[in-house]
């Protein structure tokens, strides 16, 4: 508490100091690039229609349909803006991923994982000697394998 205290004296003297010696105090307006907003929300809606492509993909994808002209106005910050704004996308619709083994079984757990046939595709999912071991197969997938022969190379 007494830290934060003295942080904000120590800003109001650097903000009278600044006021006493250049006359007043401002920011400074941010320039917005109208190319980089409409790469951004290009970027955006792929993001949320295509799951399976990479940020990376997604970006350069927008920035070749895009007029080449207006690219060069384009840098290296925008991009990091773009990629953080597809993560943001994206997690709006599917959430954060798990950071743990236990959140990632529950999660699992959780989830109805099951095939067009509506069989369950979450055979195992358990947590031995603090490992996970997750089988992601059919019954009728089970039954076919035990009759296939084994082919040797």
């Amino acid at each position: 508490m007494f830290a934060g205290v003295v942080r904000i004296n120590r800003a109001k003297q650097e903000l009278k100091h600044e006021v006493s010696e250049y006359g007043f105090h401002c920011h400074t307006q941010k320039v917005v690039n109208a190319s980089a907003t409409a790469l951004r929300i290009a970027c955006k809606g792929k993001a949320s229609e295509h799951l399976m492509e990479r940020p990376q993909k997604i970006i350069r994808t927008a920035l070749q349909e895009t007029n080449s002209e207006q690219n060069g106005a384009v840098t290296h910050q925008d991009v990091n803006n773009f990629r953080a704004a597809v993560y943001r996308e994206r997690c709006k619709k599917y959430g954060r991923l798990p950071k743990t083994l236990h959140e990632t079984l529950a999660t699992l757990r959780s989830m109805p994982l099951s095939t067009h046939r509506k069989e369950d595709m979450l055979m195992l999912c358990e947590e031995i000697n603090g490992k996970g071991l997750v089988i992601f197969t059919t019954k009728l997938n089970l039954q076919t394998q035990r009759f296939v022969p084994l082919i040797q190379f």
